[in-house]
């Protein structure tokens, strides 16, 4: 049986946020800025994407997405 890919469970601006936090280490008001929304908005999404990847913090985030070969 195939694993499940769990970025699919993210909605698209999710994944958006994902990779501007993983792949250009953004922070949350600056991805705010540059998408023309809310640091609270943007911190909502991250929030969501932490609790549908079950890690705790933008530091497992980095490490997730490095052990996932997202990043290197």
């Amino acid at each position: 049986m195939r694993r499940r890919d769990p970025l699919f469970e993210l909605t698209p601006r999710e994944k958006e946020i994902f990779f501007l936090i993983t792949k250009q280490g953004l922070l949350y008001v600056d991805i705010a800025t540059m998408l023309g929304i809310s640091y609270k908005t943007v911190k909502h999404h991250a929030c969501q994407i932490l609790v549908k990847l079950e890690i705790t913090s933008r530091f497992e985030l980095a490490v997730w997405a490095w052990r996932n070969g997202i990043v290197r």
